[in-house]
């Protein structure tokens, strides 16, 4: 397995890995309801991910196929609190057919290697609620839980 910035080449892989995780996140939360034309939404948003440099992008690679990808950005820390800045998990997912040991720790390597460059030493990750596999990860890797988000329909 290979971790690297993620190219315009890599964006329909990444795609399908995106759709196959809302695809399980819809059987259990039905606020993740995707649009009719949403692999290709997320391609553009991928591809302005890919030409900004306010984002880090990165793929995992095995044998020629992207199996894995996690993208960061930096936001503004609360208001009048430390720290000024956080590192922020805005999307990833990974190959769900297959494990690949480390898969996931890789990649969170170079998302930290990204943030400890732009000296932000926090970052934030939105964890469904219902995916005790990405919860548990998250927590393995010393996340702590800080808030409940919530959501409502109006």
């Amino acid at each position: 397995m290979h971790v690297r910035h993620a190219k315009q080449s890599d964006i329909a892989q990444a795609s399908f890995l995106w759709y196959e995780r809302i695809a399980l996140l819809q059987q259990t939360d039905s606020y993740f309801t995707a649009l009719p034309s949403a692999t290709q939404v997320w391609g553009e948003a991928a591809n302005n991910w890919l030409n900004n440099d306010k984002f880090g992008f990165f793929v995992a690679e095995s044998d020629l196929s992207v199996v894995g990808y996690m993208v960061v950005t930096i936001i503004d820390g609360p208001v009048g609190l430390r720290p000024e800045k956080l590192g922020k998990l805005i999307d990833m997912a990974l190959d769900l057919h297959q494990t690949h040991g480390g898969l996931g720790r890789e990649l969170l390597k170079h998302v930290n290697l990204w943030l400890e460059q732009r000296n932000v030493h926090v970052l934030t990750v939105d964890a469904p609620l219902r995916y005790p596999v990405e919860e548990a990860f998250w927590r393995s890797q010393g996340a702590k839980a800080r808030f409940n988000e919530y959501w409502m329909t109006i």
